[in-house]
Order: C-alpha cells, then sequence, then structure tokens
C-alpha cells in the first residue's frame, strides 16, 4: 500500500522548493545554452552505440523493484482476482494490466495462465475496436489535463501491447499477439484518427500520455511506448516495428535534456512539473529495461546515473516492499 508518511511530505516539500528554483532556471540564457550542448552531446553518443535488439523476455525490466504484487492491497477495488481500480475511484484500464505484469515478473516459473487469460479478457471486453486498431479510451474526464471522455492514452496502449505479448509467449495463442499488435496501432496514429501520436517542435515524433492542448509530451509515457514498438520487433521481426522504435528512440534523446534539473526529470511540458519519489524510481526501471532491449550504453548511463539519484529507502517504503 502506498504510504505517505513523514518522510514521504518532508521530501514532497523540498521537491516543491526545487520545482520553483527549476521553473526560474529554465528562462535563463545560460541554462538553454547547456542543454543545447548537452542535446548535441546526447545524440553524438547515441548515434556511437549500436542497437542490438536482443532475444526477447518475460521480465519487465521496468518494475524490476516489485518482488511481490502485494503493492494491490485493500486499496484496491479487485474482480476475479485482479484490481480494476483504486477504492472509490474510476476503473482505469491501466491497472489490471499493470498487475498482471508484475505478477509474471513475480511468478515466472508458475505464472497462473487462467489469472491473466482472465486479465486478457476483461481487458478485450473493455476495448473498442475500429479496422486494425483496440483502443482502451477512458471513461472519465480528466480536467489537470483538459481531456473530455471518452480519450485515449498511449501508456495504456502501449502497457497493454507488453502484457498481450507476454501472454502471447506463454500460451503460443496467436489471438494475443493480434490484440497486441491492434493496441500498438494506436500509438501510430494522430488524435484525428483517435491515436496519442503528437510531433514534436523538432518535427520528430512523440507517443502522448495524455493528449492535452497544448502537448504535454509526458517523458515516461513515450518511454512505454518505445519499450512496446521494441518488444514488438522482437516478437515478429517486422521493420515497421524496427522503423518505429529508432525513431522514438531519437526523438527520446533529443529531448532528454530538456526534462533534466540536476538529479531530477520533468514529467511533463504541460505543467513543467519535476517528477515525485514515485516516478524518480519508475525512470530508473525505464532505462535499465531501455538498455536491456537496444544495448545503448546511453541508457546504461541513465539508468546509472539515477539509480544514484533516487532515495530507494523512501521508495520502499512508500510501496511497502
Amino acid at each position: 500500500m502506498r504510504r505517505k508518511d513523514i518522510t514521504y511530505y518532508l521530501n514532497s516539500i523540498k521537491l516543491k522548493i526545487d520545482n520553483r528554483r527549476f521553473l526560474q532556471v529554465r528562462e535563463s540564457d545560460d541554462y538553454a545554452k547547456k542543454m543545447e550542448l548537452r542535446r548535441q552531446e546526447y545524440s553524438e553518443r547515441f548515434n556511437s552505440s549500436v542497437l542490438s535488439f536482443p532475444s526477447f523476455g518475460l521480465s519487465y525490466k521496468t518494475y524490476f523493484y516489485f518482488n511481490s504484487t502485494k503493492i494491490f492491497d485493500e486499496a484496491y477495488s479487485f474482480n476475479n482476482g485482479f484490481p480494476i481500480s483504486l477504492k472509490n475511484g474510476n476503473q482505469l484500464p491501466l491497472i489490471p494490466l499493470y498487475f498482471g505484469l508484475v505478477y509474471m515478473n513475480c511468478n515466472l516459473l508458475a505464472s497462473d495462465i487462467k489469472l491473466l487469460k482472465g486479465i486478457a479478457d476483461y481487458t478485450l471486453s473493455k476495448s473498442v475496436a475500429k479496422g486494425n486498431t483496440l483502443s482502451l479510451p477512458h471513461e472519465f474526464d480528466y480536467k489537470i489535463f483538459g481531456l473530455k471522455a471518452p480519450w485515449n492514452s498511449g501508456i495504456t496502449q502501449s502497457i497493454a501491447t507488453s502484457f498481450f505479448l507476454r501472454l502471447y509467449v506463454l500460451t503460443n495463442d496467436k489471438k494475443y499477439l493480434i490484440a497486441a499488435e491492434n493496441f500498438f496501432q494506436v500509438c501510430c496514429q494522430g488524435k484525428d484518427n483517435g491515436g496519442c501520436l503528437v510531433v514534436t517542435k523538432s518535427g520528430l515524433e512523440w507517443v502522448e500520455e495524455y493528449m492535452s492542448k497544448p502537448s504535454a509530451y509526458v517523458l515516461s509515457g513515450h518511454i512505454f511506448a518505445i519499450i512496446a514498438s521494441a518488444e514488438l520487433y522482437q516478437i515478429t521481426k517486422k521493420e515497421a516495428y524496427k522503423f518505429r522504435t529508432e525513431n522514438w528512440l531519437r526523438s527520446l534523446v533529443n529531448e532528454f535534456s530538456s526534462y533534466q534539473y540536476k538529479g531530477h526529470l520533468v514529467h511533463n511540458k504541460f505543467q513543467w512539473k519535476l517528477s515525485n519519489l514515485e516516478y524518480q524510481g519508475l525512470y530508473v526501471g525505464q532505462f535499465l529495461h531501455l538498455y536491456e532491449i537496444t544495448g545503448n550504453e546511453l541508457f546504461l548511463e541513465f539508468y546509472t546515473f539515477y539509480n544514484s539519484k533516487v532515495n530507494w529507502n523512501r521508495f520502499h517504503a512508500f510501496y511497502g516492499i
């Protein structure tokens, strides 16, 4: 269960102070020049390290820090053995898929296929089919980002892709592979077609978690999409997925310096808000995951640096792990 104790609140206060400083600093010419030099450096180093795309692995590296599913406790509402929402909250199509990936990580050799198929059936029952796409719309307004129901999210579509790919590997049932590809298609379409794809000011593609106006460019949401795309390529060997992965990696590397402030990372550019404790740990897992599936040394460096900046004692205490 998420535990917001005194150390969590002290951390939150410090984060707010750091955020005020960041908002002041980011307007300066010095900061802009420094970030531009860093952007060029990252691009050069990314291009100098070959992308390797090793064999697909069932473990979902982003969630490496969870050793059980006990984080999904009485704070959640359950349905047939898996959570579907927080208590008294809106049903989120992401939650059962999130649970499923953590469950598979913790039970790689003894996964309950019946439970995982139940999550798949539930997810498919909530999806909307249109052509070769399957979307998982959120049926509530999200005022923070100005979203009116129904709205699609790149992170949800990406996590669905990764979950169904693993279920396909576990069962060899091709319907799960087809579902994974169809969920992913939403990430490859623009808003006018019900998709989650936008373009950065540099003219590069970015998969949006929240399709706000102006674009939010949520960092973690785009990385989830890159992971899903790379995993699709690992399994299908279709060049289209390799092309998407390489393009989205370049947009990540090109934009990454603008998300950095000391040991912090910006969550999104809609609010220009530094990420909290939970996201600080999430990024570490994502950078490790990117390195594992691409072999690019730049992401190993990001993993090493931000891993050293996370207060893991507080992080573990927060999740009760």
